[in-house]
């Protein structure tokens, strides 16, 4: 049992020691804080093409007008 246990771990070390990458660079956060840039700059740009903020004030104005 101790051989085999022996044999696994040499081998798991082996092979993380053999590893170029091991984890996320910073030119790929980058890149995932990029692409979520565009997607957010995207979403708002057809909100306010849309005339969504205007539409929004315009509801709660006339919800809270006095009559």
């Amino acid at each position: 049992m101790t051989a085999k246990l022996a044999a696994k771990y040499t081998t798991a070390v082996a092979t993380l020691r053999d590893r170029q990458e091991a984890g996320a660079t910073g030119l790929e956060y980058a890149g995932m804080i990029a692409v979520a840039a565009l997607v957010v700059a995207l979403i708002w740009g057809a909100i306010d093409k849309a005339g969504v903020p205007a539409a929004v004030k315009t509801a709660v104005e006339d919800l809270f007008k006095p009559n």
